[in-house]
Order: C-alpha cells, then sequence, then structure tokens
C-alpha cells in the first residue's frame, strides 16, 4: 500500500506551534524568571522602609525610579502575568486544535488510500481477463476470428466483477472499524421490492433473514426503497422496541433476537432508468458504529462503489441481450 505521509501538511509550519516553540524556549523561561524577580524586589522596596533609603543611598536614581513608579509597575506586571498566563492557553488549545485536525486528516487520507486501493484491486481484474484474451487471439488467423460475442462474454464478468466489488467494500470498511464484525451483501431490487441475494462478503454467511421477510414494510430495505435514500439504524435492539409501527425501519427476523446490530442499506440506481436495482446491505455487529451524523461521509464513500456496480449491472443487461 503507498505511504499515507501528508507531506505538505504538517503542523510545525503553523504560526501557533511556532510561537508555541519561542514561549517554551529556555531563553523565555529566563526572561520570566528575571521579570518575576524584579516585581517581587520592587514590591520588597515599597513595604520595607529601610529598604528603600538603603537603595536611595547606593543607587539614587533607580530609587527614585521605582518608588515615584512603583504602583504603574505592580500593575503593569499583574496584567502582563495575566495576558502571558492568557496567551500560553490560547496557543495551547489552537495546537492541540491543529494536531487533532491532523489526526484526522491522516485518517481521511488513510481511509482514501484504502478506498483507491481496493478499487485498484477490482480494475486489476478486469484489466488482466481483458489483456489475456487479447493476447489468446491477437495473432489469430482472420478464419478463426471468434465472433463478437464470444470476445464480449469473454471479457466482461459482470458477476465476477459484482462480487469483487462487495468484498472491496467489506475490506474498506473493515479498515475504517477495525476489530468489528461486518457483513457486506448486495440485494437485487425488481418492481420496487427486494427480489433475491446477489452476493455476500463473507461468503460463508448467508443472511439469514428470508426474502419474505425482508420485504416486510416495516424492513430497513423496504423503508430503503420507500425513501430511495440511504438508511442508518444505529442499534437495532432500539428499533425493536418501537411501538408505533410508522417509526420502526428493522425486521429481525430469523436473525437472534439479543444480538444488537447496526445496520444501513443503501440503493444504487440505473445508469439509464435511475430506478433501484440493488440495495447494499452492512451489517456490522456493535451498536452505534455508524451513526446518523456519518450519512455524508457513508455516502461519499459508497459513492466510489455504486457507480461501478451500476455499471456492472448495465453490462450484465447488455450480455444478456446481445446477439449470437
Amino acid at each position: 500500500m503507498a505511504s499515507n505521509k501528508l507531506d505538505p501538511i504538517h503542523p510545525n509550519s503553523g504560526f501557533y506551534v511556532k510561537l508555541k516553540k519561542i514561549l517554551e524556549h529556555g531563553g523565555t523561561n529566563v526572561l520570566i524568571i528575571i521579570f518575576t524577580a524584579l516585581n517581587t524586589f520592587v514590591i520588597f522596596i515599597l513595604g520595607n522602609e529601610s529598604q528603600a533609603k538603603k537603595l536611595t543611598n547606593n543607587f539614587k536614581w533607580l530609587a527614585e525610579f521605582v518608588l515615584e513608579n512603583g504602583s504603574a509597575i505592580v500593575i503593569c506586571s499583574v496584567l502582563l502575568s495575566g495576558l502571558y498566563s492568557l496567551l500560553v492557553n490560547h496557543v495551547n488549545k489552537k495546537c492541540s486544535d491543529s494536531e487533532q485536525e491532523l489526526k484526522e486528516l491522516r485518517k481521511q487520507h488513510t481511509i482514501a488510500l484504502v478506498v483507491l486501493e481496493k478499487i485498484e484491486q477490482v480494475v486489476v481484474k478486469k484489466r488482466i481477463r481483458f489483456a489475456e484474451f487479447a493476447k489468446t487471439y491477437a495473432n489469430t488467423p482472420d478464419v478463426q476470428t471468434p465472433k463478437h460475442k464470444k470476445i464480449f462474454d469473454g471479457i466482461t464478468q459482470p458477476e465476477q466483477q459484482t462480487e469483487l466489488l462487495i468484498e472491496a467494500l467489506r475490506d474498506c470498511l473493515i479498515a475504517i472499524y477495525p476489530n468489528e464484525t461486518i457483513k457486506v451483501a448486495l440485494m437485487k431490487v425488481k418492481n420496487s421490492q427486494v427480489d433475491d441475494w446477489v452476493c455476500h462478503s463473507p461468503y460463508d454467511t448467508k443472511p439469514r433473514t428470508s426474502i419474505k421477510e425482508l420485504r416486510n414494510v416495516n424492513s430497513t430495505f423496504s423503508k430503503c426503497i420507500e425513501g430511495n435514500k440511504l438508511i442508518i439504524i444505529p442499534n437495532t435492539q432500539i428499533e425493536l422496541k418501537k411501538t408505533s409501527s410508522s417509526d420502526i425501519m428493522y425486521v429481525s427476523g430469523q436473525s437472534d433476537s439479543s444480538e444488537v446490530w447496526c445496520q444501513v442499506c443503501a440503493p444504487v440506481h440505473s445508469i439509464n432508468s435511475n430506478e433501484i436495482i440493488y440495495i447494499i446491505s452492512i451489517a456490522i455487529q456493535r451498536e452505534n458504529v455508524i451513526v446518523d451524523s456519518n450519512m455524508s461521509y457513508l455516502n461519499w464513500l459508497l459513492g466510489f462503489f455504486k457507480s461501478r456496480l451500476a455499471l456492472e449491472h448495465s453490462l450484465d443487461q447488455l450480455k444478456k441481450r446481445i446477439s449470437p
């Protein structure tokens, strides 16, 4: 995987980080100590008449200055001390915010790289297939040139590509949410109803709930089709406890009623008709892993896969209709 180093963006180049370094520098600390000592000395002289006389005898000009401006010196020193503390707190907060922004940016950068890498793996599979097929027939005599349907069938494998895309999506989610049990499946939609499972990842965990149960008007799948939008159920147990049927957006079906899941359903639209052709189902075995505030981010992530799934669907439709 490519490096996720963010060369152009680093907090050490920021104004506040540079200012923080100055404030924490040893020389600055020495100046603060000297300033504090002088302030203490002035207060001591103002409060001790005998010491004031000694200072006048030894350093007349200094004594006159301190005695004449003592109040102003004390007030200024208090103000400067307070302003210095405020400045330090402000700079520390800005640096902390900057560091947090960098961490978030690094996370987003890493996720983007994962998405690109997984999508590229799917493209590589198709590219290899094209190259192998081209190599096979590149030097074939004209009389032995295969018919166009054979070539098209050979280079287009929408079923395989669709499975690879769902697997790649799950790999991305695992990278984003490590140590979570994640299942991703693709449901075919026909006549605005769930029709049948297309594929699922991992391959050894076929969804337990029947198609009939998923056609229930309160299922997440049905709500996704009805609203024509992405649906997030942060906690399936909370959803099951709802009393108003109009608010329910999840049915347990054959799933263990004691399990707590986070469920997501997202529609995939046809390139030509814009009708819903698939529903991407994401199930994570822990509550609140994905919440409503993640809606924009999830739409961004799924957008990469939706467009490619729609493309493979179009190729599949074309493949079925092409003349022999």
